[in-house]
């Protein structure tokens, strides 16, 4: 029977499940509304963690790179903070 981890990474749950051929964990995350599905091959249990929290990673700097793209340039500029000692107004 395999066994289902749940666990939480930057704040998005995901589970990491150990397939019935030994080698292979399958591991399943939302982001928003799209549900992602993966599976990598490794005999550890940890690793098979580690890469579905790299993959979460990647997919979360997909969506913040996507949002960023479509705001406008100005709205992108005008979000970064000025260095310290620089006044904005000026």
């Amino acid at each position: 029977m395999p066994s289902k981890r749940r666990l939480i990474h930057k704040g998005i749950v995901f589970t990491v499940e150990a397939a019935d051929v030994p080698g292979l964990y399958r591991f399943r995350f939302q982001i928003g509304d799209q549900m992602v599905e993966g599976k990598t091959k490794t005999n550890l249990k940890g690793m098979a963690i580690q890469r579905a929290k790299v993959t979460v990673d990647r997919w979360l700097r997909k969506r913040r790179e996507d949002s960023s793209a479509s705001r406008p340039r100005d709205a992108v500029a005008n979000s970064r903070s000025a260095p310290l000692g620089v006044d904005r107004l000026r």
